[in-house]
């Protein structure tokens, strides 16, 4: 057998970042597959996105008094990743009341919280704000500012699902997960986790089933309540067992079995958690078959975190990504900030989960 060499040749592509292919081909097909390797080029170029405004900083304690939930949680995290070297794709939703796009927002929100709840926390903040319970404040400008955190998670789902762009992180406060249908309470005034997945059940195509993952160290007691008797949206939580809000019980399934709540002890680490979600988690998820996939990306369970006693480090959290990446890939995955109040290491945690995605 004779073979010409000078027609065989070996070429290596990366055709994304974990994807790389080697292989031996004729001449004449080299220019048609590095034209094709460009395009895949360009299609991974800044594909995981954040959905910022400016306006979530606006929410803050009346009279400038401490509060761990302040506007510093996203400006530091802000300031960490646009000064970083990730290729980032920012966006901002459209604010104006006269858009459709927050004519949308403003509907679901009136879908997941009651009328009379809505009218009380606009009422109070026209008034100077003050506190809605020990823990949770209002300000003057908390109103709006809370709900253009809303319309970061649904334009993150929107970049995600609708435009196709890629894994979208809502970078928005405050937290929402504790915020059941008639009350604001644990810091959470309207539910953006809810909010963003029943648009995405609403108005986005292809869309029929919605996994959300909570992995804040507190127990999402209002998602959970929203979606209990919601056949197309499972929940799971992991989260530290006899803390806020002292719900979250590992019997507790709900009547559809849409509900898997992981409580684990005070000072687990990441041995801990990796056997929580690879053996609890991740089949519970899987099984539902989801088309998107909404992580509740609290970061209080890092060990330098003062609001729970969990030993998480950074790290961890590029760990857990790698996890949902393999299982669902990263095109159907929306992220958003909930709770992580230490302002040196949270930035540092929320960097190791994008680079994962």
């Amino acid at each position: 057998v004779t073979i010409n060499l000078t027609l065989i040749l070996t070429l290596t592509l990366s055709l994304t970042p974990t994807l790389t292919l080697t292989l031996i081909m004729p001449p004449s097909r080299r220019l048609l597959l590095l034209a094709a390797a460009a395009a895949s080029a360009d299609a991974f170029a800044a594909r995981v996105g954040v959905a910022y405004s400016p306006a979530v900083l606006g929410h803050r304690p009346p009279g400038g008094r401490y509060h761990p939930e302040c506007p510093e949680r996203v400006s530091s995290i802000h300031d960490h990743l646009k000064g970083g070297g990730m290729d980032l794709d920012w966006v901002e939703p459209a604010l104006d009341g006269a858009s459709e796009d927050m004519r949308r927002v403003r509907e679901i929100i009136d879908e997941v919280h009651w009328d009379e709840y809505l009218k009380e926390l606009r009422m109070r903040c026209e008034r100077g704000g003050g506190q809605l319970d020990e823990d949770t404040y209002l300000g003057p400008e908390s109103y709006e500012s809370v709900v253009a955190g809303t319309a970061c998670w649904v334009e993150a789902v929107r970049r995600t699902v609708e435009r196709r762009a890629g894994p979208t992180f809502a970078l928005a406060r405050p937290p929402g997960h504790h915020a059941p249908r008639s009350q604001g309470m644990g810091f959470c005034l309207i539910n953006h986790c809810a909010v963003a997945a029943r648009y995405a059940l609403k108005y986005c195509e292809g869309v029929e089933r919605v996994a959300i993952f909570d992995w804040d160290v507190h127990h999402g007691n209002g998602v959970e309540s929203l979606f209990r008797r919601e056949p197309n949206v499972c929940y799971a939580s992991i989260h530290q067992a006899n803390a806020f809000p002292f719900s979250g019980e590992a019997s507790d399934r709900g009547m559809l079995k849409n509900l898997l709540n992981v409580p684990v002890a005070e000072g687990s680490d990441w041995a801990v958690y990796e056997d929580k979600v690879d053996n609890a988690v991740m089949p519970f998820l899987s099984e539902f078959n989801p088309d998107l996939v909404i992580i509740s990306a609290g970061y209080d369970a890092l060990d330098d975190d003062e609001m729970a006693g969990c030993a998480l480090q950074p790290a961890d959290y590029g760990k857990l990504m790698d996890k949902f990446v393999a299982a669902f890939g990263s095109d159907k995955i929306v992220l958003g900030l909930e709770g992580g109040y230490n302002l040196e290491v949270t930035p540092k945690a929320v960097e190791a989960t994008l680079a994962k995605l």
